[in-house]
């Protein structure tokens, strides 16, 4: 079509429904807060698997192990100083003190920290972790789109 006049009104202006995603703020709140218990209870896990490992970690020395690939990885990146490598050498063969506690603390942290959340939420509106999973973040709700044929303004032609 050379002119806008000559667009017949049947394509004048095409409506069409499309399907699209929109963010739902509310799904998301409720699908955090009903996965929470499901997080402590993996955290707690954690802090079992971690305390029967720390045996192993002293008793086989793994801490040695890990403190010997940490070296090896930092003198490749060529990143340290002469005297940080040597210092970092000279702790290799340390006995390890603490073990797996600091993992096990920060765990613990973490479980403290969502039993607060949990708390201060209102107990009567969360769902179960699974259907929780499965509750989407995002709704498809159906818009209108309306296509108008429009006159470019460079050569007067139609698109």
């Amino acid at each position: 079509f050379d002119d806008v006049e000559d667009v017949p009104e049947i394509l004048n202006a095409l409506r069409i429904r499309v399907s699209v995603p929109t963010y739902s703020k509310e799904n998301d709140e409720l699908r955090k807060a009903s996965l929470i218990p499901k997080f402590i209870a993996e955290a707690k896990e954690r802090i079992t698997w971690l305390q029967t490992r720390e045996g192993e970690w002293k008793s086989k020395g793994e801490f040695k192990t890990v403190r010997t690939e940490t070296l090896a990885y930092l003198k490749e990146d060529g990143l340290l100083s002469a005297e940080q490598l040597a210092k970092l050498e000279a702790e290799v063969d340390a006995p390890d003190e603490e073990g797996l506690s600091q993992a096990i603390t920060q765990q613990e942290l973490i479980i403290a920290e969502l039993e607060a959340k949990l708390a201060g939420l209102d107990q009567s509106k969360l769902i179960t972790p699974d259907a929780a999973e499965k509750l989407e973040v995002f709704e498809i709700t159906e818009q209108e789109i309306t296509l108008e044929v429009a006159q470019h303004l460079g050569d007067n032609l139609v698109r």
